[in-house]
């Protein structure tokens, strides 16, 4: 199964600043997996959701399966110095190992 958490501020959920806070959509992501009962979990985040998803994952280690973060908001200086060099199929194989 596959769901789509809609983060505070966007789709339809109510504009209330103070959600907006890294802890705070944190804190939806958390209570969502709880409700929905989720125990070992593979975590997709895309773009603002990848720092959410990495923050949730950082908080609750033994929750996730596997995580995987795409279009993060990170400069390449972020990036480690061996992934700005490599192909994408020696990418995939360093990461995966």
């Amino acid at each position: 199964r596959a769901y789509a958490v809609d983060l505070w501020g966007f789709g339809a959920t109510k504009k209330q600043f103070t959600r907006y806070s890294f802890e705070g959509q944190t804190g939806l992501l958390d209570g969502f997996i709880e409700q929905m009962g989720m125990q070992k979990l593979t975590l997709v985040g895309h773009g603002l959701g990848g720092v959410i998803a990495l923050y949730y994952a950082a908080e609750h280690p033994n929750s996730i399966e596997r995580l995987m973060v795409i279009s993060f908001p990170m400069g390449v200086q972020s990036t480690n110095s061996r992934l700005q060099t490599l192909s994408p199929a020696e990418s995939a194989d360093w990461l995966l190992g």
